[in-house]
């Protein structure tokens, strides 16, 4: 008869395995709520599928002349088969309830993926081999409750929606690949297991690149992770291996949804689906409203933004590879918790010397905000003191979430409220950068301890 501390882990261990069906659900429900309670608002969807009917039916090959009533085609080849599926079932893009439903569902994807990417990251910080801990509840509720993200995805049906499940997906690929499973005596550390089946290792990391490739077909902002990305796959397989199987999967899967376009107009599909140079409406940044129009449209702006954007990521690079010899700092790349820590990271500072943020951008931008605030709060609360810890976890890792969420509310964009998400940006900065600096110890199992005073 198996005893209570067994029943105990065996119950632990169903209600985090399964408890996606109850986050999936709960998510479906609110959002489909939304959609039916809620008006739909029109803002671009009109405008992506006049593109894909320009382009399907209209046989348009030149990207220079694909154009929407909101302007021009700004995005690569995998937009475009995405929206093309969502024509054929919306009605040809008439049926707006019918697309709304399949963005409902898209948000409750996005919602499952966040909660098991984080239960899969939050292994490593916790005393049970699937520990449903009190990080886990809050970093899954917190994804789930932003209101300008629920819209986004199901009120406004903007392709960022898109682009976000495509690569939450491609980001729990990754962290799983580095999971850790300490729950078993016999089982070795993630390092010594890919030394063991280096093969599957790989195939998996190259799934990972083919969604992150898919996910920068749809829209670019998913390159803000490249860099995070090429120093993981770097640290588990070489620098060479992971150069040749980041362009070689990554440039397959461009080329093959670009053809159609590379293969008459090469010059003119690059220049519009990769545009770089792109200036955007002052009148829509949210983070840069309280600079002048003139200054927010110069090249001098974007080339400060993008010197120190460079500039930040280099030196974080030469720390970690400084650093990762270390036990502690080589957490970093090759643990699942370090894994998400990691990109989250990258893509994060990606977002502060953003050019401008829209509001729609929300969506791709918020979903790992509560990890990178919490990752560096305790494993487990003191029964004695948990209440003020909570309240002191509220107060310092929470709030800036809620000024984000706050400020993505305030229309038209304000001066003030830019401000305000610029010191909010920063201060999630600072919490990510004290995790990875100082993360919280790995928990040690009861199984693992056991066979440690075996030998």
């Amino acid at each position: 008869m198996p005893s209570g501390r067994s029943l105990t882990k065996t119950a632990q261990r169903w209600r985090v395995r399964h408890l996606w069906l109850l986050v999936f659900g709960l998510d479906l429900s609110v959002a489909v709520l939304v959609a039916y309670r809620v008006r739909y608002t029109e803002i671009d969807w009109r405008a992506y599928m006049q593109q894909v009917h320009q382009v399907y039916v209209g046989g348009e090959r030149d990207y220079a002349r694909v154009r929407g009533q909101t302007g021009p085609l700004v995005y690569p080849g995998g937009f475009l088969r995405a929206y093309r599926w969502l024509q054929q079932c919306s009605r040809g893009g008439e049926h707006i309830a019918m697309a709304q439903r399949i963005f409902a569902a898209l948000h409750a994807l996005h919602a499952t993926l966040h909660y098991a990417t984080l239960a899969v990251a939050l292994h490593d910080q916790t005393p049970t081999a699937f520990p449903l801990s009190w990080k886990l509840c809050w970093c899954t509720a917190l994804g789930m409750a932003s209101r300008r993200v629920m819209s986004i995805y199901v009120l406004r049906l903007f392709n960022d929606a898109v682009e976000s499940v495509t690569m939450q997906l491609a980001l729990l690929l990754l962290v799983y690949n580095r999971r850790s499973q300490r729950a078993s005596p016999a089982t070795p550390s993630p390092v010594a297991r890919r030394r063991t089946a280096p093969h599957a290792s790989l195939i998996v990391d190259a799934l990972a690149a083919l969604v992150f490739s898919l996910a920068v077909s749809i829209k670019m902002n998913a390159l803000l992770y490249t860099p995070a990305v090429l120093l993981l796959v770097a640290a588990a397989h070489g620098l060479g291996r992971a150069l040749i199987l980041l362009i070689v999967v990554c440039g397959a899967v461009q080329l093959a949804l670009g053809w159609p376009f590379l293969s008459r107009h090469p010059i003119s599909y690059l220049r519009k689906a990769f545009e770089l140079s792109r200036v955007f409406e002052h009148r829509w940044s949210v983070n840069y409203a309280f600079l002048p129009a003139r200054l927010f449209t110069s090249r001098a702006l974007a080339m400060a933004l993008l010197s120190a954007h460079v500039a930040v990521l280099a030196l974080a690079a030469y720390w970690v590879l400084r650093r990762a010899r270390t036990r502690q700092r080589h957490r970093l790349l090759h643990t699942a918790s370090g894994a998400l820590l990691t990109l989250g990271w990258c893509h994060h500072v990606g977002i502060l010397f953003a050019r401008t943020l829209h509001y729609q951008f929300l969506a791709w931008s918020w979903w790992l905000l509560p990890f990178l605030c919490l990752s560096g709060a305790p494993a487990r609360l003191r029964p004695r003191h948990r209440w003020r810890q909570l309240a002191r976890i509220v107060l310092l890792r929470v709030t800036p979430l809620g000024i984000i969420e706050v400020v993505f509310q305030i229309y038209p964009p304000r001066p003030l409220a830019s401000v305000a998400l610029h010191l909010a940006h920063l201060w999630v900065l600072a919490l990510a950068t004290e995790s990875a600096l100082h993360p919280p110890p790995l928990t040690e199992t009861s199984d693992t301890r056991r066979a440690a005073a075996r030998k």
